[in-house]
């Protein structure tokens, strides 16, 4: 029916703590090649990278080939990229669909802590595990986050964190 993973950090230190969280999950649909998935993320910018893969800069991605806001196929897109300014849902959380040609198909979702997607198609790794899955992050800051300060967050002493985030079948 699903999978839903309870997070918590707490701040045994004497000093403020910054930190930032994600996961690395792979996903995929057996049988369906990557090519054929049609995938939703609610990104409305992106992160843009120097050829060091070290961010350098924030981008919309409205009109442009990395807007993954409505659903399609993903094709011989190549991703390796973090999404933000995320469009938010009801409860405060967000998602990301993976649906397969017959509709079958997967949704990762995250509590309102998460305000950042990387999702990565798989192309540089090697052998079967080329384009195999998707990796599709939740984040709650985006990379580099410690240089540049952008969503960092900094739990006092004694202060605790909690996010939530899941996967349940459907897109």
């Amino acid at each position: 029916d699903g999978l839903r993973a309870e997070h918590e950090v707490r701040n045994v230190s004497g000093e403020p703590a910054p930190f930032g969280f994600s996961v690395h999950p792979y996903l995929r649909l057996p049988g369906v090649p990557v090519d054929e998935l049609a995938m939703r993320v609610p990104g409305r910018s992106r992160i843009v990278l120097d050829n060091r893969l070290l961010p350098i800069a924030v981008t919309d991605v409205a009109g442009t080939e990395y807007d993954w806001t409505s659903p399609r196929k993903i094709g011989d897109a190549v991703l390796d990229l973090a999404f933000g300014d995320v469009v938010r849902e009801a409860d405060g959380g967000s998602s990301v669909s993976l649906t397969a040609p017959d509709g079958s198909g997967v949704t990762i979702w995250a509590d309102g802590e998460f305000g950042w997607w990387q999702v990565f198609t798989g192309d540089t790794l090697t052998g079967e595990r080329h384009r195999r899955s998707v990796a599709i992050e939740p984040m709650t800051c985006p990379p580099d986050a410690f240089r540049s300060g952008h969503d960092v967050i900094t739990l006092a002493p004694g202060e605790t964190w909690r996010g939530v985030w899941g996967l349940r079948p459907g897109a």
